[in-house]
Parts: C-alpha cells; sequence; structure tokens
C-alpha cells in the first residue's frame, strides 16, 4: 500500500501528465507515474527519459527488456521485475 495517496488522474492539474502517459507508455497510468505526479517536474523529467530509453534507442524489444530486467535484479527491485516481466516475455524473453 502506498504511504501518500495516489493524486486523482482526473484532476485538471494532473490530468495533462496523465494523458501524457496514456499516450507515450500505451493507454495505462500505472502507480509509479501516479506517485511521479505528485511533482510535475519530476514527473516530466522522468517521462522524457524513459521514453527515450523505452521507445527511442536503437535496441531491439527483447535486448531492451533483458536489460531492464537485469538491472532490476541487480537492484533488487521486485515491482520493476515483475512489472516488466511480462513484457519481456511479450518480446521474445523465455523463463530460462
Amino acid at each position: 500500500m502506498a504511504r501518500l495517496p495516489y493524486p486523482d488522474i482526473e484532476h485538471p492539474d494532473i490530468k495533462p501528465m496523465a494523458d501524457r502517459v496514456r499516450r507515450e507508455r500505451g493507454g495505462k497510468v500505472g502507480n509509479v507515474f501516479r506517485m511521479l505526479m505528485h511533482s510535475p517536474t519530476g514527473m516530466n523529467g522522468w517521462m522524457d527519459f524513459f521514453t527515450a530509453v523505452r521507445q527511442r534507442y536503437e535496441l531491439d524489444a527483447r535486448s531492451r527488456e533483458l536489460g531492464i530486467l537485469k538491472v532490476a535484479v541487480i537492484n533488487g527491485a521486485d515491482y520493476e521485475f515483475n512489472a516488466h516481466a511480462p513484457v519481456a516475455m511479450e518480446a521474445g524473453v523465455t523463463q530460462a
């Protein structure tokens, strides 16, 4: 459970950020993005950086997701690993 309440993504001050997430991240506004919306400057920086990494690098989807999973394992980031495992499998990564 989150220690801070998630902001209302339909609130007029928040909705433009939520709409950007929907556009750039496939329609869903995940909890990590909702939490980042407490800081619009941080949220916009995060989106600029991670949209570039996720959608504009010259890596194929499988290699990109393997990299994300490896960094998650190294850092003990279970939330990130669990969020990306299904994406990685869709990109051709196997359980092995």
